[in-house]
């Protein structure tokens, strides 16, 4: 019964995933037009606060927004696909591996093959950012960089599972996707670069999850120097915290579930 309640719930999220092709084509008209927008606002908040020396050059805000684009979109891009994420990741791992597995972990093995093919887009554009900004290509760096994606993913993919499970939880489907959008928005770095925010609101940014949202991934690439070594220890944390809650959640909407519709 749990494994069905849970199908139910994974099947209405593949259903937005049709959604994609049409964000995906919003995205590629608006990404270009966002990025001239921002980079002629940072230009001239540059040149108001040109005296302050505490805060990386125009050049790595530019490029910080670059990836970010590139790193809002693309996943977009590589959901176009659809009919083939549905057609072998939906029922088909059960065949390769013989045996039944969750829906959920299902998901998360599309989101990471997902991944997988999303780092030649990555690197493609991140290259000549690099050059551009004088950065070395350190091995080491980008493997640490490719593993704090990849820690990042696991993150937005535990969080969009907690957001599911409240909602039929809760039965507020809307306002908790609404909420959490905004908040996203503006704790992530997703609007704001963070290293630009005043104290204390920095400060309490880099010890929630939606650090890890887009600010982390984004900022390692092109200023590490940012990026304390506390960060990792923090990312961990706070991936065991939401597995321990998706846990507890799935418990409360299964209840939650059973007692509404028997």
């Amino acid at each position: 019964m749990k494994l069905a309640v849970v199908k139910t719930l994974v099947q209405v999220h593949f259903e937005k995933l049709k959604t994609y092709r049409r964000d995906f084509l919003i995205g590629f008209v608006s990404a270009p037009i966002q990025f001239l927008f921002l980079v002629a606002f940072w230009s001239y908040v540059y040149r108001t606060f040109s005296q302050k020396t505490d805060i990386p050059t125009l050049n790595v805000t530019i490029a910080y927004y670059a990836l970010l684009l590139i790193y809002d979109n693309a996943i977009s891009a590589l959901n176009i696909s659809g009919k083939l994420s549905r057609d072998i990741f939906t029922g088909r791992i059960d065949v390769l591996l013989s045996k039944p597995i969750s829906p959920l972990l299902n998901y998360a093995i599309e989101g990471y093959v997902r991944y997988l093919v999303f780092i030649p887009v990555y690197l493609i554009v991140y290259f000549p950012i690099a050059i551009k900004l004088g950065l070395k290509f350190d091995t080491e760096h980008i493997l640490v960089a490719f593993l704090v994606l990849l820690a990042s993913s696991t993150i937005k993919f535990l969080i969009s599972s907690l957001l599911g499970l409240a909602s039929v939880w809760t039965g507020k489907i809307v306002g908790i996707t609404r909420i959490y959008q905004f908040v996203e928005l503006i704790l992530s770095g997703g609007f704001v670069p963070l290293y630009l925010y005043p104290e204390p609101l920095k400060s309490i940014a880099t010890f929630l999850p939606f650090y890890y949202l887009a600010y982390v991934p984004v900022v390692i690439w092109i200023a590490p120097e940012l990026v304390a070594p506390s960060t990792f220890v923090l990312l961990t944390v706070w991936i065991v915290v939401l597995l321990f809650l998706v846990h507890v959640i799935t418990h409360r909407a299964l209840s939650s579930y059973q007692s509404s519709y028997g």
